[in-house]
């Protein structure tokens, strides 16, 4: 805001240069400048509120990759933004890469680009040994007036391994039904089932490192049937091997 004094002077220089031989004289011309000063003082604010608001169209959002299973920052992640949007009038339902940076050593990355008619965006980590991450963000949650921040969780990879053999064969009815336990990311967290009595398969699947994979198995033999259950710990870029007879 401008102070008194200095509206003072504007209007003392706005009024010699509009109207200098009626200013000290006649108090109808004093008015009519006075209106004409606050006019111009009406437009003047408008022209600069308009600049700034072009100058602060834009936002930034920071992030942090977050490997939740070790509990530390991943380094050296590719982060890309992309923003799906509404231009020209039409909506489109391809996103547009906005940027692309790398995670730095405590897992910090930013973006800062120019406000969108977004109707999303989008951030896509990858990194060697990880399960790749897409998260999407609402364009409401984002203004020009605050940095956004949020931390993503960036799981590594494991495997697990087993090999399943009916050692002791009784008859072809002989059977077995195998299950992984809690383990959303996994292939085989369905019931599988193999029967006969030359069984000899081997599993693999990819699961978040770090952490214990359980996992059950019903045998079926000579008409009975017995529960086994056991478990495996599977570290960060390692395979766990697990030998199941029968």
């Amino acid at each position: 805001m401008i102070n008194g004094k200095i509206s003072r002077d504007i209007f003392r220089i706005f009024i010699s240069n509009t109207c200098p031989s009626t200013y000290n004289y006649r108090e109808d011309q004093y008015y009519r400048c006075m209106k004409q000063f606050i006019i111009f003082t009406l437009l003047l604010a408008v022209i600069t509120g308009c600049k700034k608001k072009e100058e602060n169209l834009t936002i930034t959002m920071t992030g942090t990759v977050y490997d939740p299973q070790i509990g530390s920052s991943v380094s050296g992640a590719s982060v890309k933004l992309s923003v799906q949007e509404v231009s020209s009038g039409t909506w489109s339902s391809n996103y547009n890469t906005l940027g692309t940076t790398t995670s730095g050593s405590g897992g910090e990355f930013s973006f800062t680009f120019d406000h969108r008619n977004a109707v999303d965006y989008r951030v896509e980590i990858t990194k060697s040994g990880y399960f790749g991450s897409t998260v999407s963000i609402n364009p409401e949650d984002l203004s020009t007036d605050n940095t956004y921040n949020a931390t993503y969780n960036f799981y590594p990879q494991a495997w697990f391994q087993v090999n399943i053999k009916n050692a002791a064969p009784y008859d072809a009815d002989d059977r077995i039904l195998y299950q992984t336990l809690a383990c959303e990311e996994c292939t085989y967290d369905l019931l599988i089932s193999l029967e006969g009595t030359n069984v000899d398969s081997t599993i693999t699947d990819m699961l978040y490192g770090n952490r214990w994979i359980k996992f059950e198995w019903y045998v079926t033999k000579a008409g009975a049937t017995f529960p086994y259950r056991d478990s495996v710990f599977c570290g960060v870029g390692d395979t766990a091997y697990y030998q199941l007879n029968y």
